[in-house]
């Protein structure tokens, strides 16, 4: 479980983050070449500082979400029957192959659609 302090850190890492960004563009929507030509050095950084304090903390809370996870999990493995491991071992293979195929079925079908949608359906072959 996280803590309520570093939620409380990382809200406000957050805050600072959308703060930086909307100052960001601001100085980018006055950046003018002949006026002003730092304001689109000045609004990038300031963009992408504004990111790394939103993305940070996110990534963190998801990473750590995702070892609890992990870890309730190996515990929950480790009630059960080699038997019983095994099987939930190979239910789990047969979904991840299951979702890959119907992915790789998803992605012949796009592929197929945009090539159509690019050189027609009836092209020389």
């Amino acid at each position: 479980m996280i803590k309520p302090g570093a939620l409380a850190v990382f809200a406000t890492s957050a805050l600072i983050g959308l703060i930086l960004l909307i100052a960001s563009v601001a100085q980018l929507l006055r950046y003018s070449p002949y006026d002003d030509p730092g304001a689109g050095t000045t609004g990038l950084w300031l963009g992408v500082f504004g990111l790394f304090l939103i993305g940070a903390p996110v990534a963190l809370v998801a990473g750590h979400l995702f070892i609890e996870t992990r870890q309730k999990h190996q515990r929950w493995l480790a009630t059960l029957t080699p038997e019983q491991r095994a099987a939930v071992k190979a239910a789990e293979y047969a979904a991840l192959i299951g979702a890959d195929l119907l992915w790789h079925e998803h992605n012949k079908r796009e592929s197929a659609q945009l090539t159509d949608s690019v050189m027609g359906r009836h092209r020389a072959s």
